[in-house]
């Protein structure tokens, strides 16, 4: 019994290293039987900690492509930074930088090989649950605060709200802000208080290395706390010169915040390029009506789940600590009764003003706006509502004379309000959650009362114990199948066995030694499956990408681009499967996909989905050489088909070389007609689409010639309205029997990542001629206004002639190596080498050892000008600006160094 007491003691009053760590230990086992519950969800439900969204289609991809290269470091093998299976070939570092590629926790989950790659993914997404609330603990100590039981309810309050919980498995790497935010804030406190500046630069430097966009997020959150706290020392202190004294630390805090910025510039230097470089940079999208005010079913649903799981509008979720409520409302009526005396108002209320703040700045698009890099309004950054309500609870202690008995009824009172408000007044956003929240949030709360008004020497193992009841609730109200069921959102773990095992394929793919790529129809999400499989594909899904890269989807009116950032391929077209390199094309038997034209079918796999494997007969190398030029001003006058047919017979570049031959490109395109066979709720003009209802649809019928690639080409297509996307259907019919089917969003500046298109251009498939009906459904009712309607027929008779040309002058005796392209290529003129990677910055080029500048060709390529004879070619790359931000991170440590020596020695001197 009095060991008990002793440790109790111990774990109330953290004097000690020792008492630090033993609240550590009691944090750790409280945190280990929380996320066991989670775990044991996933578990009974068979379930993976795997997204089965964005964390397949990204983080996961990311997360293998990190291991790989741990494995390889181990292993003393050598590593690329420019890949080529990331989509058609991008930067490793700046493409999977804001995936934590870089993160120490995730490399430190990767390094476990013995582990899978995907469990060593759950491990990673464990660790940092873990140090969230270890760095709540870190803050709670920088402030002084010693009440052990107090900061690890904060801690597991925190931890296992619900937006770090929403947070933690469908974007691990921004989870990384809850455990960053609190230790920047520590830094500060700690430099305030001490003078000791060593944990914010470290934390700044981290944060950094880690995601730069939760390093931003947490640096206007840090503004916004250092801002409310200067206005406090403002009013209520007495000391001559504080605001000089203010003034000081601002600045003072700046340089040391300077100092880890630069200490992580070898990272971020090449990352703020490739973040300039792409296409979304301050695009203003998704949420328009207004800068200062939400639609009222925002506030409904925030208002109405505050302390059960909701994800609202704009990214706003919910999930509150009943017991962090209760506390917040504690705070709200001593703060009235101590309305009069400004010192007690500021000083010892200041957490909870900060929470008030952050709510109103929840309350406005413009906040969620500049949160978000001044892009689409969204409030990701939330979390900082759940922690500083987290803080209320530890400092809940301080108060505890100020709690009388009055104050504890009128904080039920107000509470009881609340939830007779929600259940009765808005019940139109009353759901089973919701409910179970409200009966959670009353019982909690009057049990805390009681423990207020009765609880003498052990209140506070009380509250925490309320605490983590507040915590199962959290969990079960998210994950659980009879709430919210946010765990059926995750793969299963017989699918995840199923897609490791199945490489499709891969004894006929292994046994070909050339460079070749390989895609997908696009009717099959297949975002970034070729980074998994460890192949050279051409669809691509990463929040960073080179805005050239983007224009040559855009130019070409591809239909698989979902949005600026996924992109599932070319849409199956031969001429640009054929310049971007793809040898082999899968396809399920079961999906009415086209099959570009020259693909022959070479093998059957009889699994499930009877994936069909075709290869190209016609497939070009990694660099193909170029004999002519196409003028700027005439590529830039064709319909984008037209754009395709000329690149497979001449380059375009924008400066040309004199003795360059100029292409005479005549089209034989043909635009078929075609009648208007059935329309079903659809308005149609000459100029506008109106579908009176979702599914309206328009059949067209048209006589198909034969041996021409089909295309179905709606120009000049927007849409109106507020809704922000529409789903444009494609299907092409024979005898009544769908021979294929494809699909594309427009959208306009209502939705948050949109593509604000010129036309749309659906590939129908090459062959089956005759009368042919095409159907085109419409998803919305919005208005979509158009130019034209047309069907063009590519004659493909002369395809083959055009492919063996570029073929047979293509580069030979081909070597790829880590960061190096090399190859012989003999040439009868002058010329274009032109190669299947996406344009740098970061290659260099030697012609016979001679270096050479490569220039942007064909929009997203890069070519390289040959003058005729015989040439050995090399290609190699680095990281575009690492070497200068490498410098400054060095030169910051030497120079920080020597300050700090010579701080030491004029000390003691």
């Amino acid at each position: 019994m009095n060991i008990t007491i002793k440790l109790y003691r111990k774990i109330t009053s953290v004097k000690t290293w020792r008492d630090t760590l033993l609240c550590i230990l009691f944090y750790s086992i409280l945190w280990l039987l929380l996320t066991s519950i989670v775990l044991t969800i996933f578990h009974r439900e068979n379930r993976t900690l795997l997204w089965a969204v964005d964390g397949l289609y990204q983080h996961y991809p990311a997360f293998n492509h990190l291991c790989s290269y741990v494995e390889s470091l181990l292993n003393n093998e050598p590593v690329s930074w420019f890949n080529l299976g990331i989509g058609p070939g991008l930067d490793v570092l700046t493409t999977l930088n804001c995936y934590d590629f870089t993160d120490p926790v995730s490399i430190i989950a990767a390094l476990f090989v013995p582990l899978s790659r995907s469990v060593r993914y759950e491990l990673m997404i464990i660790l940092k649950l873990y140090l969230i609330g270890i760095s709540f603990f870190v803050f709670c100590r920088s402030i002084g605060r010693d009440n052990g039981i107090y900061i690890i309810s904060g801690a597991l309050a925190y931890t296992f709200s619900g937006n770090v919980l929403i947070t933690l498995t469908r974007h691990p790497n921004f989870i990384n802000w809850a455990y960053f935010f609190p230790l920047i804030l520590a830094g500060a406190e700690l430099y305030r208080r001490r003078k000791k500046p060593g944990l914010f630069v470290i934390s700044v430097f981290l944060n950094i290395l880690t995601n730069y966009y939760t390093y931003y997020i947490n640096v206007v959150l840090l503004i916004a706390y250092l801002f409310i706290y200067a206005i406090s020392e403002l009013i209520t202190s007495r000391e001559k010169g504080q605001l000089l004294n203010t003034f000081k630390f601002f600045i003072n805090l700046i340089l040391y915040g300077t100092v880890g910025v630069f200490l992580s510039m070898f990272s971020m230097l090449p990352t703020i390029y490739a973040y300039l470089s792409n296409t979304r940079v301050m695009q203003r999208t998704g949420y328009l009506d207004s800068l200062f005010r939400y639609e009222i079913s925002y506030y409904l649903t925030f208002f109405s789940n505050i302390c059960s799981f909701s994800e609202g509008p704009h990214l706003a979720v919910t999930g509150m600590n009943a017991v962090s409520f209760t506390a917040l409302i504690m705070f709200l009526l001593i703060l009235h009764k101590q309305r009069n005396n400004l010192k007690y108002k500021f000083k010892r209320t200041f957490y909870p003003m900060l929470f008030i703040i952050l709510l109103l700045f929840l309350c406005m698009p413009i906040a969620g706006s500049v949160f978000n890099g001044f892009g689409y309004a969204t409030n990701r950054w939330s979390y900082a509502l759940f922690f500083f309500s987290s803080i209320v609870l530890v400092e809940l202690l301080s108060f505890f004379s100020d709690m009388d008995k009055r104050s504890c009824i009128f904080s039920l009172i107000i509470i009881t309000a609340y939830v007779f408000i929600v259940y009765f007044f808005l019940n139109g956003n009353e759901t089973h959650i919701t409910s179970m929240g409200l009966i959670t949030l009353i019982l909690l709360a009057f049990l805390m009362m009681i423990t207020f008004r009765l609880g003498k020497k052990y209140k506070g193992i009380i509250i925490l114990f309320l605490t983590v009841i507040g915590c199962v609730f959290q969990i079960l109200f998210l994950y659980d199948t009879s709430y919210h069921a946010f765990v059926k959102e995750h793969i299963s773990v017989d699918e995840l066995v199923y897609r490791e095992a199945d490489s499709s394929f891969d004894s006929v793919l292994t046994d070909d030694p050339t460079f070749f790529r390989t895609a997908k129809t696009s009717l099959i999400p297949s975002q970034n499956q070729e980074v998994l499989e460890e192949r050279h594909g051409i669809s691509l899904y990463w929040s960073i990408i080179p805005k050239w890269v983007y224009e040559y989807y855009f130019t070409f009116e591809l239909p698989d681009m979902i949005n600026p950032c996924n992109v599932g391929g070319v849409d199956s077209r031969t001429a640009l499967m054929e310049l971007v390199g793809v040898k082999y094309f899968f396809k399920p038997d079961n999906i009415e996909a086209p099959i570009p034209f020259g693909y022959k079918k070479i093998a059957e796999k009889p699994n499930e989905d009877k994936n069909e494997l075709y290869e190209n007969e016609y497939s070009l190398p990694i660099g193909y050489f170029y004999d002519a030029c196409i003028l700027p001003e005439e590529f830039w006058g064709m319909n984008p088909v037209d754009k395709q047919q000329a690149m497979m017979e001449g380059i375009f570049v924008d400066s040309i070389p004199e003795n360059m031959r100029m292409l005479d490109y005549k089209s034989a395109i043909k635009d078929i007609s075609y009648k208007i066979k059935n329309i079903n709720d659809v308005e149609l003009t000459d100029d506008m689409i109106k579908s009176k209802e979702t599914g309206g649809n328009i059949t067209l019928e048209t006589d198909i010639p034969s041996g021409c690639e089909i295309y179905l080409w709606i120009d000049g297509v927007k849409l109106s309205g507020d809704k922000g996307i529409c789903s444009i259907n494609v299907s092409r019919m024979l005898n009544n029997k769908i021979i294929t089917q494809s699909h594309a969003p427009i959208h306009n500046q209502h939705f948050a990542w949109p593509i604000i298109r010129d036309g749309i251009i659906y590939n129908l498939g090459y062959g089956n001629e005759g009368i042919n009906e095409i159907n085109i459904i419409f998803s919305s009712t919005d208005p979509i206004s158009y130019k034209s309607i047309r069907i063009l027929a590519v004659p493909m008779s002369d395809y083959s002639e055009k492919a063996d040309k570029l073929k047979n002058s293509g580069l030979k005796d081909v070597l790829i190596e880590a960061d190096r392209v090399s190859g012989q290529i003999n040439v009868s003129s002058s010329g274009f080498l032109q190669f299947s990677i996406p344009y740098s910055i970061g290659w260099s080029a030697y012609d016979n050892g001679v270096k050479m500048e490569l220039i942007r060709s064909n929009i997203m390529y890069m070519a390289l000008p040959l003058e005729e004879g015989e040439h050995f070619i090399e290609l190699e790359y680095h990281i575009p600006y690492f070497k200068q931000g490498l410098f400054i991170s060095l030169a910051t440590v030497i120079i920080f160094f020597l300050i700090q020596v010579f701080k030491f020695f004029r000390r003691n001197i």
